[in-house]
């Protein structure tokens, strides 16, 4: 025994001895006293620095109210913590200490620059999905982490960390009279906040929310999806509705943990067509599991200071975040990958502001340097100065300055943007109407001014009733679930869209007219093209059990020439299917990808009467990037097809174009036979590996007649997808709706991009809004420019890109350093495109809108 205890043994043996003389109860309660003390001798604690680590383990936050009886609660108990537990002037010191952290937000409306930073607050933000399901509006996890977010020292993901079910109202002064006010947290904790006055909630600006009481609670819609949340009267979210009645119902258990999440159609009896996460908690009541329809399970960690430290994947694949500055305990420093690469880092001023971003590749950092109301950014090779102010409640950009010129935004006091100035000289301005909705832009460039003006079919909605563009106007009528009865296009000979809604017609032209059907769930089910009484299409979609498309097809179509999606997994992904050029069977791995995919394309697509089946196999690395790809080819001139043929490997380019002609409707899927050869293998650095798009089964494979849009109307299956995909029609269909759109999307867009290259092939200030849309089942950054597709190839051939061009003509494809730009002259929504993909990633993360020419 060592010789300390050995010391205390002895001397309880001797006292032991002397309390036989206590008499009765009284020398029992003493005996147990003093070798209760001994013992706490003999294990040598005492309330000292050890207690700080026991205190932070119990999940309290120093400083919030509750963190004295937080700590006293949940301190993990046992004799060798008593002394912990139980020093109440310790634990008083240790909730009073002043943690330090950054300064709580303003509001910012310019858009996050390099990875990604807020230059106005220079706050560091981050977004991931963890699960995305296969739906055509998908039911999603995500995360974001804002850096000064920090407040109480984070929920239910750790300190600046939320997730997109975490949504809430604070209503807590919503009876507080002329004061009233609820504020609403988004799925990214982005809070926005309505005052109340007779009865009406209202923002200070135009958000595109609405928010309502009734007699059990609250409803918050998103005017722009038309997705309706329901609130409890204490402000706990039960659920989300969308347009076409497909509900998402939030459980919770007896504390009021968030435990289930499922998504059920209305309509569907059985609940196997329901999908369904489940949330797991630790003992500090943060979220530790993700599990979805699947079985499969993702699971959380986090750090002594209450910070999500780690991220594992089904397949076991672990993804950090590091925390290492010591002034800013929840202040992100860095990310370090699934195989154990830190691929980004971050540091901090002393007021808690990200004044560099930086990366493996050198070429990729990034600094700001912080004045008084204004930013510069420094990055590759440029430098952007943004000059901001506190306009309506809310930091908006005013002014930059760069090498490719000045630009400059001029805002009204509460908020809505009135007149920007590009780099370039051009302008646009934006009309407003007493809601706050935007009205009319008129946009002026080297190419002459236009004019978009917009009517509502009623006080509150987004929904347009008329839209007058150049050379067009839109009429949209509704139904009473306030879904789009039908769109009327009428060509008109006003070029520039100035005479608004009393635009001549061109003589001899009658409208177009789309009479959209539904079911008594209101989701679409008939599309009906016709001018002037005469039905010139018929489109029809079938439905599953779960509220998604099964077929599309067209009034007289056989069922070999509708597209389908005959099987899909829990998680309503698409598993079998067919097009009407050939047939499809898709494989996912445990993290949701794409690795197997086979087509086999029918022999009357072929030239030679041949049927071809193609399959192809990827493995991952576990970070997601691609590190083998294995195509082969198995041909049959069987009339019977009783045997497909050998299967013959086939080059990376081949399986590149078949890929990128299924990913983008172009037909016949199957390139010419034996494209390169069989001599390049796979996983060659050369060349860039195309992946399989998750979402793009009913426009894979379509005659170009029913893929591509013509004369301003699409045509066929691709076009009653893209309804489908968007049921809160807002803009029409054609291509003089899409730019319509891209005008007054920018006055409602909820952030303005700083005028810095940090795209390649656009120049500083050419960016005219960034933006975030679902796209194929993921997350996509969409940028619109007004760089014309010829000056986007020819400025990045100037940075050092190498262009090739895909097989069939169609793709210009540029290269540098691994990354992949796809540019398209024609994509499935109308004007060119450019996709850019970074080294080693599975899929595309930019989507670049280019300008038609």
């Amino acid at each position: 025994m060592p010789e300390g205890l050995q010391k205390h043994a002895s001397q309880s043996a001797d006292i032991h001895e002397k309390n036989h003389a206590l008499p009765g109860s009284t020398g029992r309660v003493v005996q147990i006293l003093i070798t209760f003390i001994l013992l706490l001798a003999s294990l040598d604690i005492h309330a000292s620095g050890d207690c700080s680590a026991l205190y932070a383990s119990s999940g309290a936050i120093p400083g919030s109210r509750t963190c004295e009886l937080t700590v006293a609660g949940r301190t993990p108990g046992g004799m060798a913590n008593y002394a912990c537990i139980n020093d109440i002037e310790a634990i008083s010191a240790w909730c009073a200490a002043a943690v330090q952290e950054p300064a709580p937000p303003e509001p910012e409306a310019t858009c996050p620059v390099a990875d990604p930073v807020y230059p106005g607050s220079g706050a560091v933000t981050l977004a991931a999905s963890d699960f995305v399901s296969g739906d055509e509006l998908p039911m999603v996890f995500t995360r974001t982490y804002v850096s000064n977010r920090v407040a109480n020292g984070g929920g239910a993901m750790g300190a600046g960390w939320s997730h997109n079910w975490q949504r809430r109202l604070d209503v807590s002064k919503a009876d507080d009279g002329q004061a009233a006010r609820v504020v609403a947290y988004r799925e990214d904790g982005e809070p926005v906040t309505f005052r109340g006055a007779a009865g009406q909630w209202r923002t200070s600006g135009f958000t595109g929310l609405a928010l309502a009481r009734n007699a059990s609670g609250w409803l918050l819609t998103d005017l722009h999806t038309e997705t309706v949340e329901s609130y409890s009267a204490q402000s706990r979210m039960l659920y989300d509705e969308t347009l076409t009645r497909v509900r998402r119902t939030l459980s919770y258990d007896a504390s009021g943990l968030l435990t289930h999440v499922v998504q059920h159609a209305a309509g569907s009896a059985e609940e196997y067509w329901d999908v369904t996460l489940k949330l797991g908690y630790d003992g500090q009541r943060r979220l530790s599991s993700l599990t979805d329809p699947l079985g499969r399970v993702t699971r959380y960690a986090y750090d002594a200071n209450n910070n999500l430290s780690s991220v594992t994947w089904p397949d076991n694949s672990v993804y950090r975040y590091v925390y290492e500055d010591s002034r800013f305990k929840h202040a992100l420093t860095g990310e370090i990958d699934e195989v154990g690469a830190r691929i980004a880092t971050w540091t901090y001023d002393d007021k808690g502001r990200a004044v560099s971003v930086n990366h493996p590749d050198s070429t990729r950092d990034v600094q700001f340097v912080y004045r008084p109301g204004s930013t510069t950014i420094v990055g590759s090779g440029q430098t952007t100065t943004l000059n901001m102010a506190s306009i309506g409640g809310v930091l908006r950009p005013t002014t930059s300055t760069s090498t490719a010129g000045n630009a400059s935004s001029t805002w009204d006091v509460s908020g809505r943007l009135v007149k920007d100035i590009a780099a370039d000289g051009g302008t646009s301005e934006y009309r407003y109407d007493e809601a706050g909705r935007p009205v009319g832009a008129t946009v002026t460039n080297r190419s002459g001014s236009s004019v978009t003006s917009i009517r509502y079919a009623d006080a509150t909605s987004l929904r347009p009733s008329m839209i007058a563009s150049p050379n067009l106007i839109q009429a949209f009528p509704y139904n009473s679930a306030g879904a789009t009865a039908s769109i009327s296009e009428t060509p008109t000979t006003d070029a520039t869209g100035a005479n608004g809604f009393a635009a001549p017609k061109v003589p001899g032209t009658v409208a177009t007219v789309y009479a959209l059907g539904y079911t008594d769930m209101n989701r679409l089910d008939k599309v009906v093209e016709s001018n002037q009484g005469n039905v010139l299409r018929r489109w029809y979609v079938i439905r599953d059990y779960g509220g998604n498309a099964y077929e599309i097809q067209g009034a007289n179509a056989s069922h070999f020439d509708a597209t389908s999606v005959t099987q899909r997994d829990a998680a309503h992904r698409a598993l079998v299917g067919r097009n009407p050029t050939g047939e499809f069977k898709i494989r996912y791995d445990l993290r949701g990808r794409i690795d197997r995919f086979t087509f086999k394309q029918y022999a009357r697509f072929d030239p030679k009467g041949t049927q071809r089946l193609f399959k192809v196999a990827f493995e991952f690395a576990p970070n997601g990037r691609v590190i083998s790809r294995t195509g082969t080819v198995a041909s049959s001139n069987d009339i019977y097809r009783r045997d497909d043929g050998p299967d013959l490997p086939i080059s990376q380019e081949e399986i590149n174009q078949w890929i990128d002609n299924y990913n983008h409707g172009d037909s016949p899927i199957a390139p010419q036979a034996d494209l390169l050869g069989t001599g390049t293998l796979a996983g060659h650095g050369s060349i860039p590996m195309s992946t399989v798009c998750h979402d793009c089964h009913f426009v894979a494979g379509l005659p170009e007649s029913r893929a591509r849009w013509i004369g301003g109307a699409a045509r066929g299956i691709a076009f009653v997808w893209r309804l489908l995909k968007n049921p809160a029609i807002r803009y029409g269909i054609g291509q003089g709706a899409k730019k319509a759109a891209e005008k007054l999307e920018r006055a409602k867009a909820k952030c303005k991009p700083a005028a810095t290259a940090e795209v390649e092939g656009i120049p500083p200030g050419r960016i005219k809004s960034m933006y975030v849309e679902k796209t194929e089942g993921f997350g996509v950054t969409n940028i619109i420019t007004d760089v014309p597709k010829s000056e986007f190839g020819a400025n990045l051939l100037k940075d050092g890109w190498t262009r090739t061009l895909s097989t069939n003509g169609k793709v210009e494809i540029f290269t540098k350093n691994g990354a992949k730009y796809s540019v398209r002259e024609y994509s499935k929504t109308g004007p060119p495109t450019a996709e850019f993909t970074p080294r080693g990633a599975g899929k595309y993360t930019l989507k670049i809108r280019l300008p038609k020419s």
